[in-house]
């Protein structure tokens, strides 16, 4: 009686000793190792190539950060009827620790400050050549608002990354104290 999951010749996946090495086989024939032998090639692909679309999504929030710096500062002055409109300021309240979370979550704590030190260098660039000579940066409590809405939350979100997890406490191996009781036992 023939087993369902035989496989024949032209259906098997050649051996690395067959192809010449089990770097070069295509995609097509790690799927079907995974499937014949239960080896962790196509795995091993499958966490490769993860990677490689965590570290676009990464490229892309940092890019993010810097076009969302050159619009902050655009609208740093932005006022209604003389009265100062904070609109950069509670964009950068809200996309900066959101930006540095998920740069943290998709390439690792260390990588965590990046969207920020980006976000800051190019209101660094902005604030002193900005763009036909233009100072984007003014001195006044707009732009120290939007300074502090940016970096204060990014900040203590990237501490709270980099913060060490404790462990557990384990188990004490001592018995537990037995009760006191107030009454006292009768004579």
């Amino acid at each position: 009686m023939t087993d369902d999951r035989a496989v024949s010749d032209e259906q098997r996946a050649p051996s690395p000793s067959e192809s010449g090495s089990a770097s070069e086989e295509p995609a097509v024939f790690l799927e079907r190792r995974t499937a014949l032998d239960g080896s962790a090639v196509a795995d091993r692909a499958q966490a490769a190539a993860d990677r490689a679309h965590a570290m676009l999504v990464v490229f892309v929030l940092l890019v993010d950060a810097v076009l969302l710096a050159i619009l902050e500062m655009m609208f740093v002055t932005a006022s209604v009827g003389g009265v100062p409109l904070p609109l950069s300021a509670l964009v950068a309240l809200m996309s900066s620790p959101w930006l540095v979370r998920r740069v943290g979550e998709l390439a690792g704590p260390r990588w965590a400050a990046a969207p920020l030190g980006l976000w800051f260098l190019t209101c660094g660039v902005l604030a002193f050549a900005g763009p036909g000579g233009d100072v984007l940066l003014v001195g006044d409590l707009s732009a120290l608002l939007l300074l502090a809405a940016a970096v204060l939350p990014a900040a203590f979100r990237i501490g709270r990354m980099l913060r060490p997890t404790r462990p557990p406490a384990p188990p004490s191996s001592d018995p537990p104290a037995p009760p006191t009781s107030s009454v006292s036992p009768p004579d």
